[in-house]
């Protein structure tokens, strides 16, 4: 079929002009230049060794349904409505947009839904393939499947606004293993993560009851996809961990000594940092005094607001965490005042500070362990 047009328009929304229901194309058929104006159905069809070249259908809907792709080539075609491919099996098919004039920018399929088909062997999407991002419904990935991954590609806000959580959390699962399976393995922890997000909405879209096996699973999934987005973000972990010491070296801080400053440059006077800093210390505490109290809560009310920055709380945890490695290292993992018997004079708030510094950086500590680790971020 070459240079062939179907003039036939459609005359309604259920009548077919170019009916190729249970037609079989075997070895070498050939669609080149064909414009289709009217409905086409290819329902039952079977293509083997057959090119589709610089197709056009301009009907309003092309169906495929319980089809059969074998060494079929789809080049340079423009499918501007929906497209649907229904309980269909693909094997070495190729999808590609290449045009002869580069500054031809068109897509080949605008709206595009897969249901319930089969992907055999090798199967690749090229590029501008799809205007929006293609439906892959109970779909099975058998073979190598060549996309970009962008078309795969969905945020924890994207997921949350589809209807079935499990369907979607399904399709993550299948596309993460066939990634996996051909070695596949950045691609297949962005999966990975996209199929948690799904499981997060689909415990909460649930309601468990509080403490539940669910419950729990649900808190846990959230935790880590605020704290490393499921253990692939390795800056983001990192911040957290300087953070979370930050802010335990201060209220710390705080608890022993609170508007006392001077106790504690008292306290550690022998300390090379402190006595560098001791001049520049004194000064400002004799001037805060004199112009009053509330002005002490200064530091305090800077550190707090800071944190509302990315770049200052950077910068803010940084100097903290170096403070407290230079003064007391021995708190970085929240088990010196423990292990040194003085966590036991300073109250309860200190004590259940440690307890709880000493649980949430554990959890920081071993999601960024896996996060740092080069193949820890992809399942097996």
């Amino acid at each position: 079929f070459i240079k062939t047009k179907s003039l036939a328009e459609a005359s309604d929304n259920q009548t077919y002009e170019n009916n190729f229901r249970e037609v079989h194309f075997f070895g070498g058929v050939i669609f080149n230049a064909v414009h289709f104006v009217g409905r086409v159905n290819f329902i039952m069809s079977c293509f083997k060794n057959s090119l589709f070249w610089d197709v056009d259908f301009s009907q309003t809907e092309i169906f495929f349904l319980e089809s059969t792709f074998e060494k079929m080539e789809m080049i340079q075609c423009h499918l501007p409505k929906a497209t649907s491919f229904d309980k269909c099996i693909f094997r070495n098919t190729l999808f590609q947009n290449k045009k002869l004039q580069e500054t031809v920018n068109e897509i080949m399929f605008d709206k595009i839904e897969f249901q319930d088909c089969v992907f055999k062997e090798t199967n690749t999407f090229g590029e501008k393939i799809f205007k929006t991002k293609p439906f892959f419904i109970d779909c099975t990935f058998e073979g190598q499947f060549n996309i970009e991954h962008k078309y795969l590609q969905y945020s924890y806000e994207d997921i949350e606004g589809k209807i079935n959580l499990s369907m979607w959390r399904d399709l993550f699962r299948r596309l993460k293993s066939n990634h996996l399976t051909y070695h596949n393995l950045i691609d297949a922890s962005e999966l990975r993560k996209q199929e948690l997000y799904a499981r997060e909405l689909e415990l909460e879209s649930k309601k468990p009851s509080l403490f539940s096996r669910d419950w729990i699973e649900k808190w846990q999934l959230c935790f880590y996809r605020h704290t490393s987005d499921h253990h692939t973000d390795l800056l983001r972990i990192i911040g957290w961990v300087l953070s979370v010491i930050a802010v335990f070296g201060v209220l710390l801080f705080a608890c022993r000594y609170g508007l006392k400053f001077d106790d504690f440059a008292t306290n550690h006077k022998n300390h090379f940092l402190i006595q560098l800093l001791t001049p520049t210390f004194s000064e400002w505490i004799t001037q805060t005094k004199i112009i009053g109290l509330k002005i002490m809560w200064l530091p305090y009310l800077c550190f707090a607001c800071g944190f509302v920055f990315k770049r200052i709380r950077w910068i803010m945890s940084l100097a903290v965490v170096f403070l407290i490695i230079a003064i007391q290292p021995k708190y970085i993992l929240g088990i010196g005042g423990l292990i040194g018997g003085e966590i036991q004079k300073c109250g309860m708030f200190e004590n259940f500070l440690f307890v709880f510094y000493g649980l949430f950086l554990g959890l920081l500590l071993f999601s960024l362990q896996k996060t740092a680790r080069k193949n820890s971020i992809v399942p097996s």
